[in-house]
């Protein structure tokens, strides 16, 4: 789901602001075509290193394309932290909602887990950040942090030169990447779901408010060391 959303973003600005009117029509689609080719491999990957099953990556990558239109439609400068922090809840009411009613159905809404501890070679695979309640909670706390990080970005100074900006990009995926080996305790539901909540309301704040500022401050005391100019 968020492969299919951030690159159908990705690949829709590239062709609106970079190929304008008038350039060859090939190239629009050439970059439609691998966006297909990219997110089919994605998706065949999953299944094949057995993470998701089939119906999941189908469903997660057309609710993917889904919400980037919806949000390719949407000025995200005129949101205010009040508008992410009703979706943080939404998000987060509308999953536990949906939890219950299925348990009063008497369904089990995490029965692709029990049959992944069923059927995989190595159960130790299984982890609990694969679960669509882990995936609803990094979701919720990543939109609350970006509320968090738009109410404390640095709007005076908006313009970053192409330094401070290759910089900005280096440490938001030092810090992302970094993050992924941070193991959660496991032995208490709670706490974890706790944990994987700071976690990921931390993460876009920090990139949105600190990191731009950081990438500032560096590239001003290099040029101030070496006495010149930044790009």
């Amino acid at each position: 789901m968020v492969t299919a959303s951030v690159w159908y973003v990705m690949v829709s600005a590239l062709i609106f602001y970079k190929l304008k009117a008038g350039s060859s029509r090939i190239l629009p689609v050439v970059c439609w075509i691998a966006y297909i080719v990219l997110i089919c491999a994605v998706d065949v990957s999953r299944c094949f290193i057995a993470t998701h099953f089939p119906h999941q990556v189908v469903l997660g990558t057309l609710v993917g394309i889904i919400v980037a239109i919806i949000f390719n439609k949407i000025s995200t400068h005129s949101l205010t932290f009040y508008n992410y922090a009703v979706t943080s809840f939404f998000l987060i009411i509308s999953g536990v909602m949906e939890y219950w009613i299925i348990l009063e159905m008497g369904l089990d809404p995490l029965w692709t887990v029990s049959k992944a501890t069923k059927w995989c070679e190595r159960k130790e695979w299984v982890h609990l950040d694969t679960t669509l309640f882990y995936a609803m909670v990094r979701d919720a706390a990543s939109v609350l942090g970006l509320g968090l990080g738009c109410l404390h970005e640095d709007t005076a100074s908006s313009e970053h030169n192409r330094t401070e900006t290759f910089l900005s990009i280096l440490l938001a995926l030092i810090l992302t990447q970094g993050s992924e080996h941070i193991a959660l305790p496991q032995d208490s539901l709670v706490i974890f779901y706790l944990l994987a909540w700071l976690k990921f309301m931390l993460l876009p704040y920090i990139i949105l408010a600190f990191i731009p500022k950081l990438a500032g401050y560096i590239t001003r005391a290099i040029c101030r060391l070496g006495k010149c100019k930044p790009l």
